[in-house]
């Protein structure tokens, strides 16, 4: 390869700039999704706590907020800044195990649907958003004590938000087995 002459090096330069503004042109801008600071900041201390005590999978409630907004979106968002595996992140696909899991959020804090969530996702930690996200900020409230007078369970404030490590054994690992192994649970007793 020669070198091109001056002016068609100048000419190919040009050319250059210009394919790459063009590009610009055609090329849609991203939306930036701008984060609430009071969650970033939230959700960067709750993976810390969490990878510090070995991690393990998460649930974010409530999953739908007072104005209806679907909040296990925000919680996908949420992961990528905290780092654990969330129990129902939204895909827009529904697992086999969807019902079972679905049942189960709706009948906390029930400790019976607790150790059944464990059973079924090894669920270890349950984090509580600020009541001012929940359609009843009275809701918030009675989780929260509810899990903190748990045996099992050991609380954790984070500025606005309330963080849950449960230690409950599994009583059943057949129902995570089955959904890990994505046999689904249709043969299991849940």
């Amino acid at each position: 390869l020669r070198p091109l002459p001056g002016i068609a090096f100048l000419l190919a330069v040009v050319a250059l700039e210009l394919a790459t503004d063009g590009a610009r042109l055609v090329t849609p801008k991203l939306d930036r999704i701008a984060p609430d600071t009071r969650d970033e900041v939230a959700h960067s201390e709750v993976g810390r706590i969490a990878w510090s005590q070995g991690g393990g999978p998460l649930l974010e409630l409530p999953e739908t907020a007072r104005d209806g907004r679907d909040l296990r979106l925000d919680a996908m968002l949420a992961a990528l800044r905290h780092g654990l595996p969330l129990v129902d992140g939204f895909t827009g696909y529904l697992p086999s195990h969807a019902f079972a899991l679905n049942f189960r959020i709706r009948d906390l804090p029930k400790r019976k649907a607790l150790g059944e969530l464990v059973d079924l996702t090894r669920l270890r930690w349950i984090l509580l958003r600020p009541s001012d996200d929940w359609p009843d900020p009275a809701e918030h409230r009675r989780f929260a004590t509810a899990l903190t007078a748990t045996p099992g369970i050991a609380r954790f404030d984070v500025g606005d938000f309330v963080l849950f490590r449960v230690d409950l054994p599994q009583t059943n690992p057949s129902w995570s087995e089955a959904v890990a192994s994505g046999q689904g649970i249709g043969r299991l007793p849940i």
